[in-house]
């Protein structure tokens, strides 16, 4: 028999070895940055709540958990395997799945459903696949306006022709993917990974922060789209391009960043904050 220590390692390594498996299937297929990011952000935060939170771990197994466990983790290794390609979706549960394999083993299928939150944190992953069309709806023409409107404020004769945003002959195609989706997903998973760690006492703050965490980050990316606005006559330069920079995944992943410093930033502070009754 183990002890309680050695019986912690047992599943931390576990789950150590589905997040290295996890990370190298999903580094081997064209992901964009900002996936791969968000896959290493949620294995993180997914190894940290295992390892910092005293789970009860079940002394003996029963032939139908270790049944069900190993039916689950075999079938989805080999599924993962056939899924080497972004065509079949599947490779954006491999994580949920294998996760799920784990719990059920060494917690049972009732330990399984206590531990839900995790498994909602695992599946953010394929959540966001689908939330990013209709979020970027409704954010990309909200963008262009007020990014329009910012700029005739400070005195860009700024105008709209479609989603585009012309200052004199050059202009700037605002299109899903300059829309702050993705960022707000990225920034919103932060979260969600920081209040698993660290978690607000009352639901109803953790709420006032995901709503302050998207102002923030929507507001950062009209900030990258009044630069991208400006500089766009740079797109394409031999020199250093602000443009092409700020443009491409570097420079949104570098505001996406800002985004998170000062949703944490505002974290912290409501976290420290006594008198806040939700």
């Amino acid at each position: 028999m183990l002890d309680r220590k050695k019986e912690k390692k047992v599943v931390e390594l576990s789950i150590l070895s589905i997040i290295i498996f996890n990370l190298f299937l999903v580094t081997n297929i064209p992901l964009s940055l900002f996936d791969q990011c968000l896959n290493i952000l949620l294995s993180i935060g997914i190894f940290e709540y295992f390892r910092n939170n005293k789970l009860e771990i079940k002394k003996k197994v029963s032939l139908v958990d270790s049944l069900l466990s190993f039916t689950i983790f075999f079938a989805t290794l080999y599924r993962a395997f056939l899924s080497y390609s972004l065509s079949d979706n599947f490779i954006f549960f491999t994580l949920t799945f294998l996760l799920i394999s784990l719990l059920v083993i060494h917690f049972s299928l009732k330990g399984l459903f206590l531990n839900w939150r995790i498994i909602l944190m695992s599946s953010i992953y394929p959540i966001q696949k689908i939330i990013y069309i209709p979020l970027s709806i409704i954010l990309t023409p909200l963008s262009t306006a007020i990014t329009w409107f910012v700029l005739n404020i400070f005195g860009f004769s700024a105008y709209i022709r479609g989603q585009e945003i012309f200052i004199g002959s050059g202009g700037v195609m605002i299109t899903f993917g300059c829309s702050g989706s993705d960022q707000i997903i990225f920034a919103i998973t932060a979260m969600f990974v920081l209040n698993l760690l660290i978690p607000f006492k009352k639901v109803g703050i953790f709420y006032l922060q995901l709503i302050i965490t998207c102002f923030i980050t929507f507001l950062i990316n009209i900030f990258r789209l009044i630069i991208l606005a400006i500089f766009v006559d740079t797109h394409n330069s031999s020199d250093f391009s602000i443009f092409d920079f700020f443009h491409g995944p570097k420079g949104s992943l570098l505001f996406s960043l800002i985004s998170i410093a000062l949703s944490c930033e505002v974290y912290k502070k409501l976290y420290s904050l006594k008198k806040l009754n939700f």
